[in-house]
């Protein structure tokens, strides 16, 4: 059996501020059709600002905070097993219960769910959760070098297909501003049939990777806290954050401006797969240093609350930005510029913190936490 491990609360506070750069990426694909990649933004909003904005998402948020969520629940799992009582059966139905929750979140809110690739990449997890740290992190590298080959092939693939006409792109904007919610669901479950074709190149082997790298630092560090990781988050620091910021706004300068540096679907996205996992880990030996600090501990306690309540506000950013977006709520699908958005995510993380803190202040945990308990059991 594993020696308990303690409860960090750094990692409450990661999972907080990984909250809002998931918001800030997934915002686009709430607000407006193909999200910032087609051309409806460039064209219906442009301007210099909007497309500052757009590059300022791709270059520093897209990609690297669902990376940061993979890595806490990899994490999670070393947690789950020094429980010890009942390990395995509890952590299959919360398997199951991830599973479901996700399912319903991608038919009703959002069909860029990550919940249910987590519950299906945590089986091959839960078989390589006895392997020594060295193993754990081999096999990290070497599902890294695999999304970049995947990812390359998706862009390959991507290439072939001919690009959105500006007619869909209206025919879709109608649909989400006046459409019944009967035909805006029929037309997000059309959807999920694509994505979860997509969702196997692009997003598996990086959300793996990012899993055992997190279990083996929860094997090193989860009973000691993150202290003793400062010196080679330091180390890492110094070395990284250069060419990982490098290497990302490459892939946004060639995501935002096409024209100025056409590398095709195949290299940007392989440049894409390459450079994302750098700029997530350069943000984690941030965190670590910055968290597990004196000064730090304000910031934990701020986003505490949110990280605590992780799957609720996942879940609850859908439910708000759905309402915002959609013809049963606000009707703002495609009327919202990628300036406008980024305010408005600010405005939203803010109101869904407030509201952390006040359900916190009543309850011990979050309303989705409680159904997910009462799937795991006791």
């Amino acid at each position: 059996m594993n020696t308990a491990a303690i409860r960090i609360p750094a990692l409450d506070a990661l999972r907080g501020f990984a909250l809002f750069g998931i918001l800030i990426v997934n915002a686009p694909f709430f607000l407006m059709p193909e999200g910032n990649f087609g051309t409806y933004a460039a064209t219906t909003f442009p301007g210099w600002h909007n497309r500052a904005a757009e590059f300022l998402v791709a270059w520093l948020f897209e990609g690297k905070f669902i990376l940061i969520f993979s890595f806490l629940f990899g994490w999670g799992l070393n947690t789950q097993m020094s429980r010890g009582v009942n390990f395995s059966s509890r952590y299959f139905r919360r398997l199951a219960g991830l599973f479901a929750i996700g399912l319903a979140h991608a038919v009703f809110l959002f069909v860029g769910d990550i919940l249910v690739t987590y519950a299906l990449l945590g089986i091959p997890l839960y078989l390589m959760r006895n392997w020594q740290v060295k193993k754990l992190v081999t096999a990290a590298i070497v599902l890294w070098g695999l999304s970049i080959v995947a990812q390359a092939a998706l862009g390959a693939l991507v290439s072939t297909l001919p690009p959105t006409s500006f007619a869909e792109y209206e025919a879709l904007v109608e649909l989400h501003q006046s459409g019944s919610f009967a035909a805006i669901l029929g037309q997000r479950i059309y959807e999920l049939g694509g994505l979860y074709v997509i969702t196997p190149l692009l997003f598996m082997p990086e959300v793996m990777s990012m899993f055992l790298l997190g279990l083996a630092a929860a094997k090193t560090y989860g009973q000691t806290g993150i202290a003793p990781a400062k010196p080679g988050a330091k180390s890492l620091m110094k070395w990284l954050w250069l060419p990982a910021l490098a290497a990302n706004g490459l892939y946004a300068a060639v995501t935002v401006f096409p024209g100025a540096l056409a590398l095709g679907e195949t290299v940007t996205l392989g440049v894409r797969a390459a450079a994302v996992p750098l700029l997530t880990a350069v943000y984690l030996a941030g965190s670590c240093l910055i968290l597990d600090h004196a000064r730090g501990e304000r910031i934990a306690r701020f986003l505490g609350g949110e990280g605590r309540m992780s799957l609720s506000i996942y879940v609850g950013e859908s439910l708000v930005m759905s309402t915002i977006a959609l013809s049963y709520g606000l009707a703002l699908f495609g009327r919202v510029s990628s300036v406008e958005m980024l305010v408005l995510c600010v405005a939203v993380y803010l109101a869904l913190l407030l509201s952390a803190d006040f359900w916190s202040s009543i309850f011990k945990i979050g309303p989705l936490e409680w159904v997910l308990r009462k799937i795991t059991g006791p």
